[in-house]
């Protein structure tokens, strides 16, 4: 993993200069890396995100054209448009060849072309194209570099260290140049299927709770990918309670020190939960590179998620995301009655106890949404 890492951080740096230098999104955030460690991983890759990114940029333009839609649920749209492309792919390959994708590494690929159609759809013309051909550059650079830190000897020099991701079992980019290791081959303990109506209902359900109550949990996907990792390893689903309110300190310090935000924060939020996610991993007994990966970046988002929000509606959002949580482990286990490697009843205890105060909480939530109904109905006369 630590050779994605570095290209994930690298990639995360480039981002943060395009913004300062030139204003440019590169497509977004983590788009870019993630696009050039997938291309690395499967060579396939690459012509399902293009086609996947096209189809809902598209998308994106005839919605915002013929309909009043803006702001995150035109975001929702532009997801669900450019996930359609990898997820029916992917359920054709698993359907006729019984080829599969750990299911986090597809939840997060999934989502991101529409999050690049979204941000390429949001500025003008000109800077469109300059946006495009710099998120191409970098792309182009971050996967030469890749491919060009896939070698025997950086293989000896990470081996044992961190679970493999490009080196492991599955890379195109390792098996080309000959230093596969046995490692990283993860095991698939949820079906693809199940994993993306998970992660699409985390995505409805996050825009519900905005809509009614507006409360943002920890991130998009985050709640849902958190249940479907539980079963994959508990050990990243503790990593994360860990290392998130140290990467929120660390994202407040930064803010305040320094007056940064917008997405060059989140970019430092994410390259410290990487950071930390690696080094916490040293102490726990993580098995998938892949999930790992995920984890940190989600360790990253969170902690910008908790700064982001604000002091009076802090409370309610990690209330509610717990909660929600503990609703999709159970609906994960019905589904597939998968295998939790923890005792059954000790997990229910635990639940129930859990769901306690995101219960109340979510009462205070709808409570002030009837007073604030009242009140913008009530008449008012003036003298």
């Amino acid at each position: 993993m630590i050779v994605a890492a570095v290209v994930l951080l690298l990639g995360l740096l480039a981002g943060v200069a395009a913004t300062q230098i030139w204003g440019l999104r590169l497509s977004g955030v983590l788009v870019v890396p993630l696009f050039a460690l997938y291309t690395l991983f499967d060579f396939t890759s690459l012509p399902i995100i293009l086609a996947s990114v096209a189809l809902a940029y598209v998308g994106v333009g005839l919605v915002h054209e013929h309909t009043l839609l803006y702001g995150r649920r035109l975001l929702y749209i532009a997801i669900g448009l450019g996930a359609s492309i990898p997820l029916a792919v992917t359920a054709a390959l698993s359907l006729r060849f019984g080829v599969t994708t750990p299911v986090e590494a597809l939840s997060i690929g999934s989502v991101l072309p529409g999050i690049a159609a979204y941000n390429l759809h949001r500025l003008d013309g000109e800077r469109r194209v300059d946006d495009v051909i710099a998120s191409a550059a970098a792309f182009v650079g971050l996967v030469v570099l890749g491919a060009s830190l896939v070698t025997p000897t950086v293989a000896r020099l990470v081996a044992g260290v961190t679970p493999p991701v490009l080196f492991g079992q599955g890379s195109d980019i390792a098996a080309l140049r000959g230093v596969a290791t046995l490692g990283g081959g993860d095991p698939t303990v949820l079906g693809p299927a199940v994993g993306s109506l998970v992660v699409l209902a985390g995505i409805v359900l996050s825009g519900l709770y905005e809509d009614i109550w507006n409360v943002r949990l920890l991130g998009l996907i985050t709640v849902p990918l958190l249940a479907l990792l539980l079963f994959r390893d508990p050990a990243l689903v503790g990593l994360y309670v860990v290392a998130v309110p140290v990467v929120y300190a660390v994202t407040t310090l930064v803010n305040r020190r320094t007056l940064i935000y917008g997405r060059v924060l989140l970019s430092i939020s994410i390259g410290a939960g990487v950071v930390l996610s690696l080094a916490l991993s040293t102490f726990y007994p993580v098995v998938s590179g892949h999930s790992l990966l995920v984890t940190a970046m989600l360790v990253g988002v969170g902690g910008y998620n908790l700064h982001r929000i604000s002091p009076g509606r802090r409370l309610h959002t990690v209330g509610v995301s717990t909660g929600s949580f503990v609703a999709f482990v159970g609906v994960v286990h019905l589904l597939t009655r998968a295998y939790a490697p923890f005792d059954s009843q000790v997990a229910v205890l635990v639940g129930a106890v859990l769901c306690v105060p995101a219960v109340l909480l979510v009462f205070d939530l709808e409570r002030k949404r009837r007073r604030d109904n009242r009140l913008s109905e009530t008449p008012y006369t003036h003298t």
